[in-house]
Parts: C-alpha cells; sequence; structure tokens
C-alpha cells in the first residue's frame, strides 16, 4: 500500500534550507538596524557636545564682559584675562566719546570641540549711575 502523508524527505530539506535563509535575512536585519542606532547615537553625541561647548563659550564671555565691568570702577583701562577648566575668558573695557563706554568679552571653551562666543556692552555713566543701553551676543 503506498502512503498517502505529506511529509517526505526532499520536503524536509526544502524547509532547512529555507529556515537557513530566514535566519540569515533576520540576522542581516538586525546588523542593519544596529548600524543604524551607532550611527543616530553617534550624531546626537556629536551634537550635545557641540552645543555643551557653544553654551560654555557663551558663559565664558558673559563672565569675562564682568570682569571688565568689575575693573571698570577698580582699574580702569586694565583688561581682564582668566584660564580655567572650562577655557579662556578675555575681557576689556573701553571709553568712548563723553560718558559712553563699551565692555567686550570673549570665551573660548576648551574640550574636543573649539568654539568661540563674543559679548558686547554698550553703556553710559553718569556720576555713580551706569545704564546698559544695549547688548550684542554673537560667536
Amino acid at each position: 500500500m503506498q502512503s498517502t502523508g505529506f511529509s517526505s524527505r526532499a520536503s524536509t530539506a526544502d524547509q532547512r534550507g529555507f529556515a537557513l535563509i530566514s535566519a540569515l535575512v533576520l540576522a542581516m536585519l538586525f546588523f542593519a538596524l544596529m548600524t543604524l542606532v551607532m550611527v543616530e547615537s553617534t550624531s546626537a553625541l556629536r551634537s550635545a557636545t557641540r552645543f555643551r561647548a557653544r553654551v560654555r563659550a557663551e558663559i565664558l564671555a558673559e563672565n569675562a564682559a564682568e570682569l571688565a565691568a568689575r575693573n571698570m570702577v577698580s582699574a580702569p583701562g586694565s583688561d581682564a584675562t582668566l584660564q580655567n577648566d572650562d577655557g579662556t575668558m578675555h575681557g576689556s573695557y573701553r571709553r568712548l566719546a563723553e560718558n559712553r563706554f563699551e565692555i567686550t568679552g570673549t570665551g573660548d571653551a576648551a574640550g574636543p570641540m573649539k568654539v568661540s562666543a563674543r559679548v558686547r556692552l554698550f553703556g553710559t555713566v553718569e556720576g555713580s549711575t551706569i545704564r546698559l543701553d544695549r547688548t550684542i551676543h554673537g560667536r
């Protein structure tokens, strides 16, 4: 009597081949996904590092402007330069026509990304009153 079953040796070999191909395709998709995740996380890390360096440079520039403003009263005409772990800051005070002044602060962030920032303050001095007219922030 002849067997009416559907399983045979040929179909089992075909199924093994299909399982192997399926496993290889899934492995390739998995590695492609992991590569995409690594590329995306590297991009996010660079962006965060750049943002942090820009913020540090801006803070250094503002601190340098504050140092120059402090020197405006105690040591007019002198510049202030300081360096710390975050980077270098330089502030200068300059007397303009009549009772006007300009304070400039620059900050250079230390670290893997070299970023610079600059702050300029313009104002007037009337007696013991100091008034800021405008500020300009930039790089």
